[in-house]
């Protein structure tokens, strides 16, 4: 306990002396309570459409001329509030964006400890299966499973991003297990009559962790724009759940026309959280390098 303590000390120690990363922790802090927050912070529910209005559609911002309460970054073409539409979006961003990396992350990390701890024909075909599908562009894969699936909403595009996104966990999993089942302490393991899984668990898994860590939040991000992609591709959320992605195709529509707010502040937030968790992984990384 003393120990975790004077670990957690110490991390604190090193965010709080990284200006950049300690901004960026407190952004991406911010981001998700008010995600998690949004039916309470929200003056508006973008997905109740019963609620809509159309004679609100288009309203300015309020400090604009035109502009009215509530809608205080303006409205879209339905009378939805953009305040309201990018707190619920960023409620999809983060459920799909930590599904994702969970998802993808436990099926890449147990193919990697296990490829690599196993060796032989095993690990041959695991690895050329990831190597198969890392050869492709993880947009255009998770395009064609959407596809295939013939289906849309969250669950649909957590399952195309996840399934093609295992690939980078599985291969620092195994370059890891790799490096260390030669040491030591693992061949002591052996040797007291420990199981495969107790050695991968127990003695592999926390000490190939830091890298994957690094991996997880730099991966979070790039879903988040992979999400916002497909959405703005119209094969993501349906139109009825809203997500930065689908503002922002809408939005492009509608920018030539002078309505700049409803692109500019869903592709702001956009920008700022997935810069903000670049920022943090990059510290991640540098704090969690054993040199």
């Amino acid at each position: 306990m003393a120990k975790s303590r004077q670990q957690g000390s110490e991390w604190w120690q090193s965010l709080s002396r990284s200006p950049l990363a300690l901004i960026s922790a407190i952004l991406i802090l911010l981001l998700g309570l008010a995600a998690l927050f949004a039916p309470w912070l929200s003056p508006q529910n973008p997905y109740d459409l019963a609620t809509l209005n159309l004679s609100d559609a288009f309203q300015p911002p309020l400090w604009l001329p035109g502009g009215h309460w509530p809608y205080l970054l303006g409205t879209d073409n339905l009378g939805r509030g953009i305040l309201s539409t990018i707190l619920y979006g960023l409620r999809i961003s983060f459920v799909v964006g930590l599904s994702v990396v969970l998802l993808a992350g436990g099926m890449g990390i147990v193919t990697g400890l296990w490829a690599g701890y196993r060796g032989g024909w095993l690990d041959a075909l695991l690895m050329r299966l990831a190597d198969t599908v890392f050869s492709f562009s993880t947009t255009l894969m998770a395009i064609l499973i959407m596809g295939l699936l013939k289906a849309r909403g969250v669950g649909a595009v957590v399952f195309a991003i996840a399934i093609t996104d295992w690939v980078r966990y599985a291969r620092t999993a195994r370059g890891s297990t790799l490096t260390l089942k030669p040491e030591e302490f693992v061949s002591a393991a052996q040797a007291l009559g420990a199981g495969s899984w107790r050695i991968l668990t127990r003695h592999i898994l926390p000490n190939a962790l830091p890298p994957l860590l690094v991996i997880a939040a730099v991966d979070f991000a790039v879903v988040v724009i992979l999400e916002a992609t497909l959405s703005f591709l119209g094969i993501g959320v349906p139109i009825t759940q809203p997500s930065l992605g689908m503002m922002i195709a809408i939005g492009s529509k509608y920018l030539y026309a002078g309505y700049w707010w409803m692109i500019v502040f869903p592709c702001a937030v956009l920008i700022l959280l997935t810069m903000a968790v670049n920022l943090l992984g990059d510290w991640l990384r540098t704090e969690l390098d054993p040199h």
